[in-house]
């Protein structure tokens, strides 16, 4: 992601890691296709960024100071289950809550408090024995 940080563009990678518990509805129109929505809860295990450009370029930040121990958010998508046992599925997380914790006073004395969700797209394949 590029920032602007006193005049510098700089990229920046951030690597949040969570442990997820999904708990979806399924349902089949076909024997063979499935839609699934649901909540999800993810619980945040590590919290890292690394600096990629510019002149603070490899210093690494712990996050999980400034981070929700929690996320919460729907995750749906859909799938495919094939006759030989694979599965195939692709769906999309949807953060609902701020995982920011951390607010900003401005000049003008008011307050800043940035909203960052997760969200993603998945792919995944599987195998039923």
């Amino acid at each position: 992601n590029p920032i602007l940080q006193g005049g510098e563009n700089v990229t920046i990678n951030f690597n949040l890691d969570y442990i997820n518990i999904p708990l979806l509805a399924k349902f089949y129109p076909t024997p063979e296709f499935n839609l699934f929505l649901g909540p999800q809860a993810g619980f945040l295990v590590s919290a890292n960024e690394k600096v990629m450009t510019g002149e603070y370029e490899n210093s690494k930040n712990d996050l999980s100071e400034i981070l929700r121990d929690m996320d919460f958010g729907l995750l749906g998508g859909i799938g495919y289950d094939f006759d030989f046992g694979i599965t195939l599925q692709a769906h999309y997380y949807l953060g609902l809550i701020n995982i920011n914790k951390v607010r900003y006073v401005l000049e003008d004395g008011t307050f800043s408090h940035p909203k960052l969700k997760n969200d993603g797209f998945q792919l995944s394949v599987g195998y039923w024995f």
